[in-house]
């Protein structure tokens, strides 16, 4: 599978917004798409999983307010899914020093 590129997430997108393309916060059509793909990985309470799940996205970016609107870049068949085995990374153990 090819790389992600604004014009293959562009094409994508034209296929399937239906309607007009209007940010619902500000009524413009400036849409800019992210540079590159970025990411969203479940909470853990605050612990950090190595290998664990990510939502791959791309990003649809309203250039006059910034409102920002999310596409799974697997869904939109711009990368292809990739397995996870989630692993909980555990901060190392201390020895504690005899006096």
């Amino acid at each position: 599978m090819e790389e992600y590129t604004r014009e293959r997430a562009a094409e994508w997108l034209n296929k399937h917004w239906q309607g007009p393309k209007i940010c619902p916060i500000c009524q413009s059509n400036n849409w800019v798409f992210s540079e590159s793909l970025v990411e969203i990985r479940p909470y853990h309470g605050g612990q950090i999983f190595v290998g664990g799940t990510l939502y791959p996205l791309f990003l649809l970016i309203c250039g006059v307010c910034g409102y920002t609107v999310l596409f799974n870049a697997i869904v939109a068949g711009l990368i292809s899914p990739t397995p996870a085995k989630e692993e909980k990374i555990d901060a190392p153990a201390v020895e504690k020093k005899e006096s």
